[in-house]
């Protein structure tokens, strides 16, 4: 963003945590769109081939929503802390590709040693969102302009 357009933002009165989680939510919409228009071209192409959808891959294709928007949470999470505490944006890319991506499985394989792995990899991956979120807020408040 250009230095203006924080000048802006610091001068009306909006809260900075206010821009933060409108950009974490900006991303997580705009990248759940995509993934979600994906996931109803491939159930129109089986329903096309196929002609009906059997029950065990109507809850496959559940348990597959809930970890796509658990891997999405985190990713914009991490992706939204490396924004706010790296100043150069080709270096927070490169961190957020190298460390995002084994961060998005942890709630995952944290999840496999339960009884009920999709719930509590969401739980796990909500956690660890708000944690993430949290933590780039703070950083933030207390960066100066």
């Amino acid at each position: 963003m250009d230095s203006k357009t924080y000048d802006l933002f610091l001068i009306r009165p909006i809260k900075r945590w206010n821009i933060i989680l409108s950009k974490y939510l900006a991303v997580v919409i705009c990248v759940s769109i995509a993934c979600m228009l994906s996931l109803a071209v491939n159930i129109v192409g089986y329903w096309i081939e196929f002609l009906a959808l059997p029950d065990a891959q109507f809850f496959d294709i559940i348990n597959i929503i809930i970890l796509t928007f658990s891997f999405i949470a985190i990713g914009s999470s991490f992706g939204l802390l490396m924004g706010v505490a790296i100043p150069s944006l080709v270096g927070a890319v490169i961190i957020d590709i190298f460390i995002g991506q084994y961060l998005m499985y942890i709630p995952f394989f944290l999840g496999q040693f339960t009884d009920d792995p999709t719930l509590w990899t969401a739980v796990f991956a909500i956690g660890l969102m708000v944690g993430l979120a949290s933590l780039s807020i703070v950083l933030f408040n207390r960066k100066d302009f």
